[in-house]
């Protein structure tokens, strides 16, 4: 696909977003409550119904209130996320580009030396500090890969 008609993908999901989001606050609780009710739409009436013959007892309709967030939030994020991967593609070679410089440009600079220096002193010390640090009772290399083995000269049961 072209970058264009990729923008026009991405804006066209982000209006479906906001239309979603001002029909979630304006309309979500009362369609719940009357899904709960059974007068709402009949497959609506239906989805509610099997549901709450499954467990009568916990399915009331705070927790069916409590699903409707839910089920924005898990739209939303799938929404943000393919808004992502289109913005990101439509992008990609003006993306690809610069990040190759930039990396060529970090590693090969000429004026500023201190930088790699820097990069690697960073790097190996968090590396090493994770690495050495103590974690766990015991303190050893073998708490940090979840060793279960005993140390040499342990008694056993």
């Amino acid at each position: 696909m072209s970058a264009n008609m990729l923008r026009r993908l991405a804006v066209a999901l982000a209006v479906g977003w906001l239309i979603m989001a001002f029909l979630y606050v304006a309309f979500s609780e009362s369609v719940v409550e009357a899904s709960y009710r059974g007068t709402s739409l009949g497959i609506l009436n239906q989805i509610v119904a099997s549901h709450r013959s499954r467990a009568p007892d916990s399915h009331d309709l705070a927790f069916y209130q409590h699903k409707r967030t839910t089920f924005f939030i898990e739209i939303s994020l799938i929404s943000v996320l393919c808004e992502s991967y289109l913005i990101l593609e439509a992008c990609r070679n003006r993306l690809v580009h610069t990040l190759k410089e930039a990396i060529a440009n970090f590693f090969t600079s000429a004026g500023h030396p201190v930088n790699l220096a820097i990069f690697r002193i960073v790097f190996f010390g968090f590396w090493g500090a994770w690495w050495f640090s103590p974690i766990g009772s015991s303190g050893s290399v073998s708490s940090r890969v979840n060793c279960r083995c005993r140390p040499w000269g342990s008694a056993g049961s």
